[in-house]
């Protein structure tokens, strides 16, 4: 593109690099100095480093803010190295969806260190104020019957209902919060029980944008995004909350199994939130990234497996192995961010193992006849230590056990012991704490209606349906002694 082409006021706000010079004694970016090399002037040199900043985040271009003689310059620096002034920003006062400001407001602080060079923002995190919950109205839409089919056991009248956003997904987040998308198109989190609005986050991902719970900098926040990532804190009396854009390179792939977001990029390179913000970090060669906990990332391989974090060498451990399997794993994912999922693929069956990494030791080792696939990610349950995977059901509690699904089935949730999915076309449950599972339809008549519940908790269940001009999400309850 030629400069004629580029505009520089379209380059993202965030991050923004520091070049400060004193005359043309000192040049350093973010603190760190730079080199001038012979024939080169300082800004030359400056400019150039920027530029490289540039490059190896994956970005076509970079905000710079110039500090000369205690004089502020506005530019934006190209990966190819060219240059481009800026007017100096007049005051913010509009609350919108934007970068660098609102990380500021919300005292999230962002580092990235690539290649040995630190890019710091000056943003120090301070903690959040409790969040203010929305004064309980009572149930809305209490005793509406539901117009689709809930599973045995459960009320067809509803504890409660709401209007959602068409084609929306409500999601537990917890075992008291449901996460719902509303045709104004905020996010809402609502009290499972109640269905009364205790958070309200602005400008809503797309339908197909899975939202989750996490962690960064230590206060939790919902966080969406697989090749960026979006954040709204939760510990901040703002309503609605504005959402916070991260720039973690175009390369970027970001996944959610562990309590923060890991961020994966090309070269062996992974991106850790830290107390002082996003840092980038190598991953040790044939390493696989599984996680990003509070003690750091997870890497892996057949072998081994490493603990990586932003200050202090790798730690190195074995990866246990199952006696008599040979082999590279199948796939190798997480429960938690303590407990590896390692599946094994020996014909003519599969073995499940769990590792807990804090002792480096194997708490189940479950050979079993289904089909687990590497792209399988889990479906846990909201109200106990127990998930899905593929068509394995795992409970990963102090008193771990894995059993094999009826094949055919698509899980949707997990509740318990208790699993909630399609077979054949058809709604089905699971009690998966029988020793061999076979799975229940929710009724004998012909309806016509396949959906499961998208979300469940041992005392209620969550459906949605369109009704009339509008779409509803529906509590309902279980009937005295007879849930699953």
């Amino acid at each position: 593109m030629s400069d004629e082409e580029f505009d520089p006021t379209t380059v993202p706000a965030f991050p923004v690099l520091t070049l400060a010079m004193e005359g043309e004694q000192l040049v350093t970016l973010n603190g760190l100095p730079v080199d001038v090399p012979e024939g080169s002037t300082p800004t030359e040199a400056g400019v150039a480093a920027a530029a490289q900043q540039a490059a190896q985040l994956g970005l076509d271009a970079v905000r710079v803010r110039a500090v000369v003689d205690n004089t502020e310059h506005r530019m934006v620096v190209t990966a190819d190295g060219a240059a481009h002034e800026l007017a100096m920003p007049a005051p913010e006062t509009e609350q919108k969806r934007s970068r660098l400001p609102l990380l500021i407001a919300l005292g999230l602080a962002v580092v990235i260190v690539v290649g040995g060079t630190v890019a710091t923002l000056a943003v120090v995190l301070q903690p959040g104020p409790a969040p203010v919950a929305t004064a309980d109205p009572g149930p809305p839409g209490a005793g509406a019957n539901i117009p689709v089919l809930v599973p045995p056991g459960f009320s067809e009248q509803a504890a409660w209902s709401l209007p959602i956003a068409p084609r929306s997904e409500p999601r537990l987040i917890d075992d008291q919060r449901l996460l719902i998308t509303t045709n104004s198109g905020e996010l809402n989190l609502v009290d499972a029980a109640a269905g009364a609005v205790t958070w309200r986050g602005a400008q809503a991902p797309r339908a197909n944008d899975v939202v989750h719970a996490s962690e960064v900098q230590g206060r939790l926040v919902l966080a969406t995004g697989e090749s960026s990532l979006t954040l709204w804190p939760l510990d901040t009396d703002q309503s609605p909350v504005a959402p916070v854009e991260v720039n973690v390179g175009r390369s970027a792939k970001v996944t959610y199994l562990g309590s923060q977001p890991l961020i994966t990029l090309p070269d062996q390179t992974a991106g850790l939130f830290t107390s002082d913000g996003l840092k980038l970090t190598d991953v040790p060669v044939t390493a696989v990234p599984i996680l990003s906990g509070r003690e750091g990332i997870i890497a892996a391989n057949e072998e081994s497996w490493w603990t990586l974090t932003a200050d202090a060498a790798p730690v190195k451990k074995p990866l246990p192995r199952p006696e008599g399997v040979e082999g590279a794993p199948l796939l190798i994912s997480a429960a938690d961010d303590d407990t590896l999922i390692v599946v094994w693929s020996q014909r003519p069956a599969l073995t499940v193992t769990l590792v807990d990494l804090p002792s480096n030791m194997t708490t189940l080792t479950a050979p079993m006849n289904a089909r687990i696939t590497a792209q399988d990610v889990p479906i846990h349950a909201a109200d106990a230590e127990t998930l899905t995977l593929g068509e394995a059901f795992i409970d990963y509690s102090a008193d771990p056990r894995a059993v094999a699904l009826p094949s055919r089935i698509t899980p949707v949730a997990v509740s318990g012991s208790t699993v909630y999915g399609t077979e054949s076309n058809k709604a089905v449950l699971v009690d998966a704490s029988a020793a061999t599972p076979s799975s229940e339809p929710f009724t004998t008549l012909t309806t016509g209606v396949s959906e499961s519940p998208l979300a469940v908790l041992t005392t209620t269940v969550y459906v949605t349906s369109e009704k009339v001009d509008q779409t509803l999400v529906y509590a309902s309850t279980a009937t005295r002694g007879h849930a699953p």
